[in-house]
């Protein structure tokens, strides 16, 4: 029978040769190019984790930065919606105060405002002549100029809502019933 004193003197001898075969198995300079890779790689990760923890926080202020810049851009354009909102609905309240006071010259202004326009040009060029077609007697189309305020207008809206216009050239102060709508300006 073993004892136990024996398998205690035998039991060191038994690791140690155990451990004897495994490092012998190994070669040193095998080792060392291990932990010189191993070492090179740690470096490089350190240096990756760094390049991104500096990236997140860079990442994180741009993205604060911006974040705020959004926000007033979006309570901005919030805030100019609401003003055009306002602006459009006095727009109607003036659109439907004025067809109800004048409704002849409303329509006639909408449907003015619907026929296209065919391009004769500026309408508001002061001191210029106006050029009128006049057909002669012989059928023959002359065109005839005449300088701005060369005809001299009152236009004024009877009782009728009608713009009447009267003319010094023309017709001697004579009233004359226009077809056009008169032009209201809105402040």
């Amino acid at each position: 029978m073993v004892t136990q004193e024996m398998m205690s003197k035998t039991s060191p001898m038994a690791s140690d040769a155990f451990l004897g075969s495994l490092t012998s198995m190994t070669n040193d300079e095998d080792m060392q190019g291990i932990l010189d890779a191993q070492n090179h790689m740690l470096g490089r990760f350190e240096k990756t984790n760094e390049m991104l923890s500096n990236f997140n926080s860079l990442s994180s202020q741009r993205y604060n930065n911006v974040h705020q810049q959004f926000t007033g851009h979006t309570q901005l354009l919030l805030d100019m919606k609401g003003d055009l909102d306002a602006i459009f609905r006095r727009l109607r309240n003036l659109k439907g105060k004025l067809a109800r006071d004048y409704p002849r010259a409303f329509s006639a202004a909408i449907e003015d405002e619907k026929k296209p326009d065919l391009g004769e040009g500026d309408h508001d060029n002061k001191g210029a002549s106006q050029t009128n077609q006049v057909r002669t007697i012989d059928g023959d189309v002359e065109e005839k100029e005449e300088p701005d305020g060369a005809r001299e207008h009152n236009d004024q809206m009877d009782e009728k809502g009608e713009l009447s216009s009267t003319s010094n050239n023309s017709t001697n102060g004579a009233k004359v019933t226009n077809s056009e709508p008169p032009v209201y300006l809105v402040d």
